[in-house]
């Protein structure tokens, strides 16, 4: 949806993001390898439930998408790029100190590769494309600010997870050593 609605709007910028789109849509198995390491496989991950905010992300970015075209979606890509790009290299490090260099070895590529293939520059450049006015920007600023709001719940929820996991995950836990 994202490339048809950038196509309407600028040929280039619609093949760039569809080439990072796909590059991006095949990530997962990079993070699977890593569970895998820890003794969660694909079924697993795909019989968990989403988080209510992550499922609230999604709704806010389709329903964004009907309001303002891609820019929501672009405006998460460039969330998630920039954070990337700053907390990266930590989040690895910490994950290998807790489960081993091998439960990395994803996450390292994955982060190899959007480095490769100039992910954050994409993003960087699709979004100054895109806003061309102040009225866009502060169209934008509103968007971001709500998706930063909505993964900051994410992560609110994750901390409470985490302090007191479903039974089923801290036997993983324990098997890994972590629990």
């Amino acid at each position: 949806m994202t490339t048809d609605w950038l196509a309407l709007r600028h040929a280039r910028l619609a093949a760039d993001w569809g080439r990072y789109a796909r590059s991006e849509a095949v990530h997962d198995r990079f993070f699977l390898k890593d569970l895998a390491h820890i003794g969660i496989n694909r079924e697993r991950v795909d019989r968990t439930r989403p988080f209510r905010s992550t499922s609230a992300l999604a709704r806010y970015l389709e329903n964004g998408f009907h309001h303002f075209g891609g820019l929501p979606v672009v405006l998460y890509s460039y969330w998630t790029e920039s954070n990337s790009e700053a907390a990266s290299e930590m989040v690895i490090s910490r994950f290998g100190e807790t489960f081993g260099a091998a439960a990395t070895k994803g996450a390292t590529a994955h982060r190899r590769l959007d480095d490769a293939l100039g992910h954050q520059r994409l993003i960087e450049t699709l979004v100054s494309k895109l806003i061309q006015s102040e009225r866009q920007l502060a169209t934008a600023t509103a968007l971001l600010t709500n998706i930063s709001i909505l993964i900051s719940a994410y992560f609110q929820e994750l901390a409470a997870w985490g302090a007191a996991p479903p039974p089923e995950w801290d036997a993983i836990g324990q098997a890994t050593g972590c629990g």
